[in-house]
């Protein structure tokens, strides 16, 4: 068996909130009986606060060997000159480990983007033998997209990065993508990989499932309500604003027979501009639920009538972490954003409607298509607990990438 190290410090660990990707699949492996090791920070990214590893290792003792910490200075915004030193730090820091440490294994997994990394780390695993796979998870620096709106200011400020991270994909001797568009973004630049996959980040639908039975009678949602629900980070890529917006106008001035409501399961940095708006707007149709943890997050969705996919129109996401979930809960998905990817998923299995991001009149004409047509709807949430089923259930989807690591 592959011996394989992970290397991804923007994780959730066990107790804190879900499981990440990376985390699953060296679960996955580790159980298989595969000799794995995780290195990671020291600081939880998402919660913006330091890890106590002490009181991890104490807690879950069985990782104490297979789990090891390098330390990141902390950081509070995402976008920022701090954060992108902090990880030119911690990426440094990975580096030294892996010169100490890396001639032990077959294969590092290293979670992109992490350019620094990645093109520091060729030599010693040509020197090593040891193979690179990169896993594509964000297409950076293409997130900068929605700071720098300007085409040319963008490309100028982002040109070496763009050159740093063109280099990193030809350096992979194995290539795995969260979306067939992330994958074919990297291969452009790869001349040396033996083995590609896209994967799906996709959900655990049997634990999805499992929240579903445990928690949906604890929601109460009323007959008289139609529910929209957007779950996950309250960022800049999402378009959550024109949700806000066309589901106020239209409780205000359509004549339906059920009042409708936008629940908002998350939490982030756009938190306090949305309930800004929603002040300014008047509305009353917007609940801002906050952070629920995963299995309730599940029972929520089982209660709506529509799931909101709403990304920007300079978005760079490709298929994000929530669809999996939307597909999983059997509710029609109303989805914008620049994604083909995305819009051909759901057109190929009729589960939802493609709207024009930042556009009200376009979401609000796709949400009347849903409440006038139940049955349809009905239908849509079908074709897409089938795609959950087929293309998003983790436990068939990522044996995948250990068959290839077995292949390398």
């Amino acid at each position: 068996m592959k011996r394989v190290l992970f290397m991804n410090p923007f994780i959730y660990l066990p107790g804190e909130k879900a499981i990440k990707r990376t985390f699953y699949l060296f679960e996955m492996m580790r159980k298989q009986g595969y000799e794995v090791c995780f290195l990671t920070s020291d600081f939880n990214h998402y919660e913006k606060k330091r890890r106590n590893t002490d009181k991890f290792y104490r807690k879950y003792p069985a990782y104490k060997e297979c789990v090891q910490f390098v330390h990141m200075k902390p950081y509070k915004k995402n976008i920022s000159v701090k954060r992108f030193l902090c990880n030119y730090q911690c990426e440094k820091e990975e580096l030294k480990w892996f010169i100490e440490n890396g001639k032990e294994y077959d294969i590092v997994y290293i979670s992109w983007p992490t350019y620094y990394l990645v093109n520091h780390i060729r030599k010693y695993c040509d020197e090593y033998q040891v193979k690179l796979v990169i896993d594509v998870n964000d297409l950076w620096p293409d997130s900068l997209k929605m700071v720098f709106k300007n085409d040319f200011l963008y490309n100028m400020i982002t040109w070496k990065m763009q050159q740093n991270t063109r280099q990193a994909f030809s350096y992979a001797d194995g290539l795995v993508a969260v979306s067939k568009e992330y994958l074919a973004a990297a291969e452009k630049d790869n001349r040396r990989a033996t083995e590609k996959q896209y994967v799906y980040i996709g959900s655990m639908l049997n634990k999805f499932d499992a929240g579903v039975r445990k928690y949906a009678d604890e929601i109460r949602k009323p007959e008289d309500e139609f529910w929209l629900m957007y779950i996950g980070t309250l960022g800049a890529s999402y378009d959550i604003d024109t949700v806000i917006r066309g589901v106020t106008e239209l409780a205000k001035n359509a004549n339906l027979d059920k009042k409708l409501r936008f629940k908002i399961l998350g939490q982030g940095p756009e938190e306090a501009g949305l309930k800004k708006l929603t002040e300014e707007l008047a509305s009353n149709v917007v609940d801002f639920v906050g952070f629920v943890d995963y299995e309730h997050m599940a029972a929520y969705l089982s209660k709506t009538d529509i799931c909101m996919n709403c990304l920007k129109l300079r978005a760079p996401q490709s298929i994000i972490n929530k669809i999996a979930d939307y597909f999983a809960s059997g509710k029609p998905v109303l989805s914008s954003g620049p994604s083909e990817e995305m819009r051909s998923l759901i057109e190929d299995y009729s589960a939802g409607y493609h709207y024009e991001a930042e556009n009200v009149s376009s979401l609000k004409e796709a949400v009347l298509k849903i409440y006038e047509n139940p049955e349809e709807a009905k239908q849509m949430g079908e074709h897409g607990r089938k795609l959950a089923e087929e293309q998003f259930d983790r436990a068939a989807s990522h044996q995948r990438i250990i068959d290839m690591l077995d292949r390398m």
